[in-house]
């Protein structure tokens, strides 16, 4: 007899000791995509020196909270100072683990 289940596109992550979940659905690449715009528009505005890494940790956090959940940022960084390199490897690593759960 043939079943249908419903597939599980939750993905469980621990980040500095810290987890969190996220659904891996549809919206989640759509906004994916929103935060890689702001980011490449982002990287033309330091390079042009209107925009400074400062401002890229605030979006790096803007986008963390976005996909790992409010406060999540502050719960990462608790006991460190986020710096641009940290900031990036996190999400690095978060979006590299999206992927391969969707992928």
């Amino acid at each position: 007899m043939a079943t249908f289940e419903f597939g599980d596109y939750t993905l469980a992550l621990k980040i500095a000791g810290e987890p969190f979940t996220v659904n891996c659905v549809a919206e989640l690449a759509e906004a994916a995509q929103m935060h890689q715009k702001a980011l490449t528009q982002l990287a033309e505005e330091i390079s042009v020196g209107t925009k400074s890494c400062f401002d890229a940790v605030g979006l790096c956090k803007t986008i963390t909270d976005d996909i790992l959940g409010a406060g999540a940022f502050g719960r990462i960084f608790a006991d460190r100072e986020p710096t641009l390199t940290d900031c990036s490897d996190v999400l690095r690593f978060v979006i590299g683990e999206i992927v391969e759960r969707v992928g």
